[in-house]
């Protein structure tokens, strides 16, 4: 009898990236029968459902869901709730995989036991040709190590180079934040890591990132300095807490993006007495500030007048 049980869902949201979409789609559809490939249209006001579409219709194995525009977190969510597989990947409809690695990917899942596998990537504009690595070597992380690999830029807090243990985020009710449009990766990418038991890593580059200067990084939407604010402020105090030796590497970050946040919404906004509390203890402990954080927060400790009076200027300007 013939085995049809999925081992792998891969879940891309797809929100007009007609442009790159049908690269992503072509860099894993033919790989292997024992994967299952999620598309969601998000909302897409270019040919993107129509080419996601083609495909569904083509293969047996790729499924897509239409949806009103609700921003990647929703559309990640409603994948993973639609998933059989017993691992899901979240990749990003602009990025690939690298050619030649899925099926040694299946493989890996077939020959191992984990809750999370951590991979490295390749960063560039084109992938014509970029061959992924031809053997994968992998390593048993401790949870200590584990965490700190969320910190170490050449992994990060980014979903897409790691693969879960679907029941791992179900049986936990792990989601992406639907109310922020950006570090909702960092949200989701720790807690799963704090329930996980099993951590795998690997130094060999599987994946291609294709930085997107259109995506919400780069959204001038001021939500977006609440949003950095909140995920580093809580990877922070989870670290402090748990992992206090790590603390150091990503206090700097956290202080930067909570200065970044006064300005912008001040203290009527519900996270501000904690943010306060959290750079008038911890400032000192920072190493790395640039100059001009650094000059922000002498302000915001010695002359909060000043500091407030320079904040809303800015969000002034910001409503124009």
């Amino acid at each position: 009898m013939k085995d049809n049980t999925k081992i792998l869902t891969l879940i891309i949201p797809v929100y007009n990236s007609e442009k790159y979409i049908t690269k992503c789609i072509e860099s894993i559809v033919y790989a292997s029968s024992k994967i299952e490939i999620i598309l969601i249209d998000d909302g897409s006001t270019d040919g993107s459902g129509q080419i996601c579409d083609t495909y569904s219709s083509k293969f047996a194995n790729v499924k897509t869901i239409h949806a009103k525009n609700g921003g990647v977190s929703r559309a990640r969510n409603l994948g993973l709730k639609s998933a059989t597989g017993k691992y899901v990947w979240f990749i990003d409809s602009d990025d690939v995989v690298l050619n030649g690695v899925l099926s040694k990917i299946v493989n890996t899942i077939v020959d191992n036991d984990f809750d999370i596998f951590i991979f490295g990537y390749v960063k560039k504009e084109n992938f014509e040709g970029v061959k992924g690595s031809k053997n994968i070597k992998i390593q048993k992380l401790n949870k200590e190590d584990a965490i700190y690999s969320l910190l170490d830029p050449s992994f990060a807090t980014f979903p897409w180079n790691k693969i879960f243990r679907r029941e791992l985020i179900v049986k936990n009710n792990i989601s992406f934040p639907v109310e922020m449009v950006m570090c909702e990766d960092m949200e989701f990418c720790y807690k799963a890591f704090d329930k996980a038991k099993r951590i795998l890593l690997t130094d060999n580059k599987l994946y291609g990132y294709r930085e997107n200067f259109s995506g919400a990084s780069h959204n001038k939407n001021i939500s977006r300095y609440k949003d950095a604010a909140v995920a580093n402020f809580d990877l922070c105090t989870y670290i402090e807490k748990n992992y206090p030796k790590y603390f150091s590497l990503i206090v700097d970050n956290t202080v930067s993006a909570i200065l970044s946040y006064m300005y912008y919404y001040g203290d009527s906004d519900d996270r501000y007495n904690a943010f306060n509390d959290f750079i008038t203890v911890n400032i000192k402990k920072c190493q790395s500030l640039s100059i001009k954080k650094r000059i922000e927060a002498k302000l915001f400790l010695k002359n909060r007048i000043l500091f407030d009076n320079i904040a809303n200027i800015k969000r002034m300007i910001k409503k124009v």
